[in-house]
């Protein structure tokens, strides 16, 4: 295959991934916007300065001024990530197939570095193996 060609198909596959992350987006936004209203503002984009004012003065007598704001930056950049997998979860007959994929992929691609800055700041050992699945049996639900 040629460059030209293969730049080509990666531009095809670009632009069919980012119309379908947009279509999530589009619905994630219409589900939270259903509950919460003009509320659902703040999941776009840079979180309300309210709530990372509020975790900074959770943390920040414990961890500290700089650290508290950097854990807050971290828990907050992916507040529309977070927000798409709650919809996801709520109603996922809303979504396609492809939509599902592209959003379970944004949000695994973005959220774990925020998560493991966030936890090495407050010094909870991220680099520690992940969780264990829990075990599917017929009594665990």
């Amino acid at each position: 295959m040629t460059k030209s060609r293969e730049k080509k198909d990666f531009d095809v596959q670009f632009k069919r991934y980012s119309a379908l992350s947009a279509a999530v987006d589009k619905k994630a936004g219409e589900i939270f916007t259903s509950f919460v209203g003009q509320r659902a503002a703040r999941l776009k984009g840079l979180p309300h300065q309210e709530t990372r004012e509020a975790i900074i003065q959770a943390l920040e007598a414990d961890h500290g001024a700089q650290a508290a704001d950097e854990i807050a930056f971290h828990m907050l950049d992916w507040a529309e990530d977070a927000a798409l997998l709650v919809a996801l979860i709520l109603y996922p007959e809303r979504f396609t197939k492809d939509e599902i994929g592209v959003a379970i992929t944004d949000f695994l691609v973005h959220v774990p570095y925020h998560v493991g800055a966030a936890a090495k700041l407050v010094g909870t050992g991220a680099e520690s193996e992940a969780c264990p699945r829990p075990r599917k049996d017929k009594t665990s639900r």
